[in-house]
């Protein structure tokens, strides 16, 4: 009831997204504000930021298959303890260094 008097007495705000602005190829700026054109703009943001990880080593075979999308697997735990060896299948740009993490370091 007290929200419909609020309308009634034009004491409401809008607080939805009135502009969005969008770097282009050449490093200027384009505000824009039209509703679609914002969604737009906001799905593709998404999309880039969230998908930023899909070509990177950990994502794809054979490692994804050794240490899942949560990390939560043997593989993992033999990171944190300094124990990983890689196996043989994955290429050498994709090898690492395992090094001993430590709280107290």
């Amino acid at each position: 009831m007290a929200g419909k008097i609020r309308f009634l007495r034009g004491k409401t705000q809008d607080t939805g997204t009135t502009m969005v602005s969008v770097t282009l190829a050449d490093g200027g700026t384009l505000d824009i504000t039209g509703k679609e054109a914002i969604e737009c703009a906001i799905i593709q943001n998404n999309t880039l930021k969230f998908q930023q990880s899909h070509q990177r080593p950990f994502y794809n075979r054979p490692l994804n298959w050794e240490f899942g999308y949560k990390g939560a697997t043997m593989a993992a735990s033999l990171i944190l303890a300094g124990l990983y060896e890689p196996d043989t299948n994955v290429p050498t740009f994709k090898k690492f260094l395992p090094a001993r993490i430590s709280m107290m370091d």
